[in-house]
Parts: structure tokens; sequence; C-alpha cells
């Protein structure tokens, strides 16, 4: 991002901060949320940056602190201008994406038109919606540097509503609460890699039952308030032909999963309350582990306005688990392992 420049550079619009600079520093780095191609969640897992051009060599740098912090914007691009205290930008779902020393290079020149990505090192993954209408930031604190790229970051600048982007700074203190420096249409070009769908959290393990089945649940991506993707749930490799359920709670505060009953090859992965889904056949063929169940979660939760969870926000977490038939198991019953999804916007 921008995007168009994954295969050229953004031209005269390098920037020595705040790699190449010794003195600390603060940045927000904001990108309009056209700069996407998905049209919803996907899961961002490295973010990456480069020499202005592919004839720059970067030279062995070593920066003890930096902290990269992902969020979606509470403005968007060209609607409104963004607010000169950082914080008031930042959204909901503002997550340390990765914090620590960031050491590297050197990185020799390509001699092509761009230079090799160099990229941050994140830790934790973040989920971006592009369909919210916000904007994409990128927060950068930078301390106690002791050496720098030695030469300028690929940037582009351009005339207003061009760029798709901003950059708000503050030089000198990394820990600053308000931009002192702006660039209005400029941008540190940056490279994001991405999963499409939200990050989906499966946890607990499942029963094996009398014919040696673990059914697994799984989801195609976590839901959405404005149901801006759809949420498909599916548990596979559960006993064939025996009816079950989908069932989820929302809030296992302090809870411990335990055994289904007492002699159970199960554990319960769900606090209750719980709300029950329609009952399913799980097809199949009897005596195998072909059996299978699926939930549209979003189609369920748009007819059961009064099910458990509603009216759902940003951030609510949902804890699903599936139960099927197994006659000659303790309880008749078994269940599969856990899911744990988080709304977004």
């Amino acid at each position: 991002m921008p995007v168009g420049f994954d295969a050229m550079s953004g031209g005269s619009g390098g920037t020595a901060y705040p790699q190449n600079d010794v003195n600390n520093h603060k940045w927000q780095w904001h990108y309009a949320n056209s700069n996407f191609s998905q049209t919803g969640p996907i899961t961002i897992t490295e973010i990456s940056v480069r020499a202005e051009n592919g004839t720059l060599s970067v030279a062995a740098f070593d920066f003890p602190s930096l902290v990269v912090t992902c969020s979606e914007a509470t403005t968007q691009y060209g609607v409104a201008t963004h607010d000169s205290i950082f914080a008031n930008n930042l959204g909901t779902n503002t997550t340390v994406v990765r914090s620590g020393p960031w050491t590297g290079g050197p990185v020799p020149s390509t001699g092509g038109a761009t230079a090799t990505w160099i990229p941050f090192g994140l830790t934790t993954p973040f989920i971006f919606n592009p369909a919210s209408g916000h904007d994409f930031i990128i927060q950068l604190e930078k301390c106690a540097t002791t050496a720098t790229w030695a030469t300028y970051m690929d940037g582009k600048i351009g005339l207003t509503g061009t760029v798709g982007g901003n950059r708000y700074g503050a030089i000198g203190d990394c820990a600053a609460s308000s931009s002192s420096f702006n660039n209005d249409e400029f941008v540190p070009i940056v490279e994001i890699t991405y999963t499409v769908g939200g990050n989906v959290t499966t946890y607990c393990t499942a029963g094996t039952t009398s014919n040696g089945c673990t059914a697994s649940i799984n989801a195609n991506h976590n839901p959405s308030v404005a149901l801006a993707n759809a949420c498909n749930i599916s548990v596979a490799g559960a006993e064939g032909q025996k009816s079950g359920i989908v069932f989820y709670g929302i809030n296992n505060t302090g809870f411990v999963p335990g055994p289904w009953a007492s002699g159970s090859a199960s554990l319960l992965c769900v606090k209750h309350p719980t709300q029950r889904t329609p009952i399913q056949n799980s097809g199949g063929t009897f005596g195998l582990c072909d059996g299978a169940f699926a939930l549209d979660w979003n189609a369920f939760q748009t007819a059961h306005p009064t099910a458990l969870g509603n009216p759902w926000s940003a951030g609510s977490k949902v804890y699903v688990q599936a139960w099927f038939r197994d006659p000659p198991a303790v309880k008749s019953t078994n269940l599969s392992n856990a899911l744990e999804l988080t709304y977004q916007p």
C-alpha cells in the first residue's frame, strides 16, 4: 500500500523518518480502506517496508525498541480529518502486533525498480475489515536507536485525494500523546501479508467416540455485526447417521473445561448459559467417521433475533461446540472440540 506500488517505487516520496534518524519517534500511518481489494475481514500477519528504490542499500540497523500497533481508525480518509491526539484515532480493536528490538541488515540493493522488503516481524496477527468504511492505521513507537538504515524509506506523495493516506508524527518523543508533524497525502509504502478471513481460534479436545471418531469444529470467518462476510461453522469427523446440534455460549470467563460426564471421553468446553441451534442429522455412513454438521451463523442469528448474545457488538466473543448421539458411549453422546469466534464490525 498504497495500491499499485507493489512492483514500482514511490518515486520522489522517500522519507528519513523514522528509520534513518536516531531521535525517538512516534508515528501514525493512515491508509484508506479503498487500498484493500478484499471486501471482508482479513488477518494481517506481517507488515514490511523497503528502501526508496532498488539502487539503494540498507545498512545494518539496530532499533532497541520498536512497538508496532495496528488499529481500525475512528475516521475515514477523505471524509473527516484525523485528530492530533494519537489515541483519539484508534478504534476498539487496537492491537500491539510486535514489541521489542528491531535489528537487521545490511540489505544490498536489488538493482531493480523496487528494493527488498524488510519485515517488522509481527508476533500477533491483526484482523481488519476493509468493509468497515474506516482507515487502517499502523502506529510506530521507536526509541533509543543506535544504528539506522543510512538511507531513505520508500513512500508516496501526491495531490490531495490521490495518494490514499496520510501520516502524523512526533519527532523526539516515542511516548508522545499528540502529533507535532504531519504530511497530508504522504505515506510510506508498505507490504501487507494477510490471509482472507478473520483469525478463528479452536480450543479444547474432542471426545473419542465408540467407533474411534474425533469430531472437529471450524469456521471460515469470524462473524460480522454488519453481516459483511459469511460465517459458516462446520463439524467434520462425527459419527455417521447420528443426530446432533451446534450450541454456543457467550462468556467463558474463569471457565475450565471438564468431563461431559463421569467416565466420558468428551469435555464440555462452553460455559453456561448456552444456546442450542436446530437439530441436524450427520449423514454419512453408520459406524464410520464421515458424519458432518453445518451451521450458517448469520442466517441463524438473523432468524432468531432474541437468541443468546443478541444484539451483537464488535469484540463480542462466541464459544461454539457440537453435540451428537453415540448410544454406546457414556451419557449416549459425545462432543467435538470447541471454537472461539470474535465479532468484527
